[in-house]
């Protein structure tokens, strides 16, 4: 995902056992997410009259590697759209 300063990316890569590693650069830092580690994911913004799409469902919480996601992670995992649909139908089952 490109924004016109070029200043933003995302970019799905892959480890060698195929899980996903998502790569965000903000400005000249980079960072690395392994979607896989992220837990304890909690939701807000769930409107059932939405359902099945719940566009403005948003995670509010989660951890990675034993730690609170920072601002930036937080908006690379709502920005991915189907980690952010899985993810909510697991939490609403």
């Amino acid at each position: 995902m490109w924004y016109e300063d070029e200043t933003y990316f995302s970019e799905m890569n892959f480890h060698k056992e195929g899980t996903p590693l998502e790569k965000i650069r903000i400005g000249q830092s980079a960072l690395e997410i392994d979607f896989w580690e992220i837990e304890d994911i909690e939701f807000d913004g769930i409107n059932f009259n939405d359902c099945p799409d719940f566009c403005d469902a948003y995670i509010c919480y989660a951890t990675y590697r034993g730690r609170e996601l920072t601002q930036d992670e937080y908006d690379a995992v709502n920005d991915d759209g189907d980690f952010k649909y899985d993810k909510l139908m697991e939490y609403l089952h």
